[in-house]
């Protein structure tokens, strides 16, 4: 039932171990051996002609392109509420943020600085 799996558009899945394809559902095997996935992704949308890219993903996905120099643009909503212990926010080295309210929240969105 997941909306991920509908027919209404295109779908791209990256994995370890599967390639094929059926309707609109597409499923890339990609080597988690050691290989920079974040690289092999983009390779793959590049060759695709996908050239824009939205990431949603936990620390280590968003660090992995974070580290990789892949990135334009990130927007981070802070909340004044603290929720004690957990997973830190991942690291951007980046100017800094445009700051635009969001109701209670605060979205800061940050710019990747030149090399």
């Amino acid at each position: 039932n997941l909306e991920l799996f509908s027919k209404d558009a295109p779908t791209l899945i990256y994995n370890a171990n599967v390639n094929s394809s059926s309707g609109t559902i597409t499923r890339k095997a990609l080597s988690f051996d050691g290989g920079d996935v974040s690289k092999q992704v983009c390779a793959d949308l590049y060759q695709r002609k996908i050239l824009s890219v939205i990431v949603e993903g936990g620390r280590a996905t968003l660090q992995s392109f974070i580290n990789a120099g892949l990135w334009d643009e990130a927007r981070v909503f802070y909340c004044p509420i603290e929720f004690g212990a957990g997973t830190p926010a991942p690291l951007l080295h980046a100017a800094h943020p445009t700051i635009r309210d969001s109701g209670v929240d605060e979205l800061r969105i940050y710019t990747r600085l030149p090399r």
